[in-house]
């Protein structure tokens, strides 16, 4: 036999489609967790703000700084 019997590639493709598909659930689960963190932020009056040299800090809504882990 030249190859990969046909058996093996079968499993190859439907292996791929699978892992396509995986992809494709992380990358909807991560913009549900980015949706559902803005909502927690509104919600509890949270802001965050970009500084240059520190990155981003999250404050509460009295502006106390939230130390994230």
């Amino acid at each position: 036999m030249d190859g990969i019997s046909e058996t093996t590639a079968l499993f190859i493709f439907i292996l791929f489609i699978l892992n396509v598909m995986l992809l494709a659930k992380v990358w909807g689960m991560t913009n549900n967790l980015r949706r559902f963190m803005s909502f927690y932020m509104h919600e509890n009056r949270m802001s965050w703000k970009i500084g240059i040299i520190k990155g981003e800090s999250f404050y509460d809504r009295e502006g106390n700084k939230i130390d994230m882990f």
